[in-house]
């Protein structure tokens, strides 16, 4: 990938190197009709010095000529052919090795099973139906519901035919189907889980009489971002943000059977992510850093 990527400048074909070869390798394609070549201009060289000091070679000359001129344009004409032949064998490979290997992309998946979607700029936005009040059942509801408008019909289970030729983790046997699950409903399934748990635990909690937005302040200049100043605020900015940010990403890898579960389910072990890599951005994000510290 990185090769095709490369600056260059388009050399004319006389002076190329046949596709995939070293300089070396080209010579040792060349060699014997070069070689050919040499001899027939040595041969020339000296025949025609004795043509011009004694008139007896004066009728052979023209007829050794001719044929000197016919090696020498078999010479060449050989010496293209190999070029062509290895060039063509070259692209011929070259072409099956992308057709073998499907074009990445960020957050794609690995064998080319999920088609690429659509790209739109997105504007992060606080959705007041995100994340519930914390008072009342009825946001809590329109909550619920605002979250099931993001995950598909199917929850994100899909068929793959003939899974083991692809590089996929053991597949979710499901109903006698081969299934694997879409990595970014997983991950909102994962989220809202979290959500879920800790809306329970505010509610249970709540047996004083002070208000539920007021419990558990969090010193926001630790966390360095905002929120609001108290406890739920923060969360509730939490869950919207994380949920854009995995809508935004639209992480596709396919993910396989759960390795510690007997029934149909996954845990996402073993699939295959396409990801940037995170020490490359950790260490551009440090050598630009206004502050020291590295705290969550």
């Amino acid at each position: 990938m990185m090769e095709n990527s490369r600056y260059s400048t388009e050399s004319s074909p006389a002076l190329m190197s046949p596709a995939g070869s070293s300089p070396e390798e080209s010579a040792n394609l060349l060699a014997p009709s070069m070689m050919l070549h040499r001899m027939s201009e040595k041969l020339y060289t000296n025949h025609k010095r004795r043509c011009t000091t004694s008139s007896y070679y004066h009728s052979r000359c023209r007829i050794f000529l001719l044929v000197l001129g016919l090696l020498l344009s078999l010479a060449t004409m050989a010496g293209l052919a190999i070029f062509i032949a290895s060039r063509s064998d070259s692209i011929k490979n070259n072409q099956q090795a992308s057709h073998r290997l499907p074009s990445l992309h960020l957050a794609g998946e690995i064998n080319g099973l999920v088609p690429e979607f659509s790209i739109r700029p997105f504007v992060f936005h606080k959705d007041p139906l995100a994340t519930p009040d914390h008072e009342t059942a009825e946001s809590e509801r329109a909550t619920e519901e605002n979250w099931l408008s993001y995950q598909a019909e199917g929850k994100g289970f899909i068929f793959v035919n003939n899974s083991r030729k692809y590089t996929l983790p053991p597949r979710i046997e499901y109903k006698g189907l081969g299934t694997y699950a879409i990595a970014v409903f997983h991950q909102l399934h994962c989220l809202h889980t979290i959500m879920t748990m800790y809306n329970e635990a505010v509610a249970s909690s709540n047996t004083d009489g002070i208000p539920r937005r007021r419990r558990g302040n969090i010193n926001e200049e630790k966390h360095g971002h905002g929120g609001g100043g108290h406890g739920h605020d923060h969360i509730d900015h939490c869950f919207r943000y994380l949920r854009q940010s995995i809508i935004c990403c639209g992480d596709t890898a396919l993910e396989g059977q759960d390795p510690n579960s007997s029934r149909p389910a996954t845990d996402g072990t073993g699939a295959v992510h396409l990801c940037k890599d995170h020490t490359e951005v950790m260490a551009w994000a440090a050598s630009r850093r206004v502050r020291d510290g590295n705290e969550l």
